[in-house]
């Protein structure tokens, strides 16, 4: 009966997944998942957050843009005079050398992180166990 369970679970997963890439074809929402250290402690490594893109960004916002090594999030620290925005990890004690332009920046996190229990409890009726 456990064997059961963990397919049902398993499937529900794969449902909620899709789901999940199908919204974010569809609308400025997108699911990432963390692959760094630099926004400890406000999120860790494989963490799941939900981007939303936007017309404006401001002072504050964790914003996710591409980075050396693929997408990165950082907290914007400034707006500059040019419209540039300064960015920054939280667990970095300098800002990025880069400055970003509005386009270059792919959404703004607005929800997460998001735990698998979430993931789960986000498919409803679905589970029956």
């Amino acid at each position: 009966m456990r064997w059961l369970a963990r397919v049902g679970l398993g499937l529900v997963a794969v449902i909620v997944a899709t789901g999940l890439i199908v919204l974010s074809s569809l609308t400025p929402a997108s699911l990432v998942t963390i692959r760094g250290w630099s926004m400890q402690p406000t999120l860790h490594y494989g963490d799941r957050v939900v981007l939303w893109r936007s017309s404006s960004y401001e002072k504050g916002d964790i914003v996710a843009f591409a980075g050396h090594a693929g997408p990165e999030l950082h907290r914007i620290i400034r707006q500059n005079a040019d419209g540039t925005f300064t960015t920054q990890g939280d667990n970095a004690k300098a800002d990025d050398a880069n400055r970003l332009r509005p386009d270059q920046i792919a959404g703004r996190l607005v929800f997460g992180p998001i735990t698998p229990l979430q993931l789960l409890i986000a498919a409803g009726g679905l589970i029956t166990l």
